[in-house]
């Protein structure tokens, strides 16, 4: 399939088949269309899409991704004009307090206004995963890393471990910390229970 073809699919499916189909309309898809080139690079293309599926304002319901891209080593969420580092992946070049100040030679802002589309309409205390997946679009990242600014590539080599669905663990003398991931298996919570009683 071309990419022309692929994208008229999602328009087919974005208007006729997804939940929200009759009740919320993004921006017109003939706007991202006029974009596509069946030349074109993945990655622009991969970016068209999702700009085109995010001006819909629904996160989650639909997505679109390349099985094969590698995931941004941190995820962060938004205070103001800036990304504070929220939890990191193994080979993370930035750890949690960390926080970046600017994406591609512009202000989180700047940035922000830019590609808007992609934050999904979400005011920016809530902008965490819309911002997680902007920036695995980005070049470069200017950071304050450990008190020092630094600028960073934006590398996609995020090595994240899936923590265990049921654990508990003692933070200090008195105080536990219990990880429930659902109530699906009985006996796998159970034994957690009896382990840490």
């Amino acid at each position: 399939m071309t990419k022309t073809e692929i994208f008229d699919d999602i328009i087919s499916i974005v208007q006729n088949d997804a939940s929200f189909c009759k009740d919320i309309h993004g921006v017109s898809a003939d706007t991202y269309r006029s974009m596509i080139k069946n030349d074109m690079d993945n990655e622009d293309f991969l970016y068209v899409v999702q700009s085109y599926l995010a001006s819909f304002q629904v996160i989650g319901h639909l997505s679109f991704r390349n099985l094969e891209r590698g995931k941004l080593p941190f995820t962060v969420k938004r205070y103001q004009d800036e990304l504070y580092i929220v939890s990191t992946a193994k080979n993370s070049p930035l750890d949690v307090g960390d926080k970046i100040v600017a994406i591609d030679g512009l202000s989180v802002k700047e940035y922000g206004l830019q590609h808007e589309v992609m934050l999904y309409g979400e005011p920016p205390e809530r902008q965490g995963f819309c911002w997680y997946t902007l920036l695995s679009f980005a070049k470069s990242i200017l950071a304050y890393r450990k008190g020092q600014l630094v600028a960073l590539p934006v590398t996609l080599n995020g090595e994240w471990e899936t923590p265990e669905a049921y654990s508990c663990k003692q933070i200090a003398n008195g105080i536990a910390y219990m990880r429930l991931a659902d109530f699906a298996d009985d006996v796998a919570i159970a034994n957690m229970y009896k382990e840490n009683d």
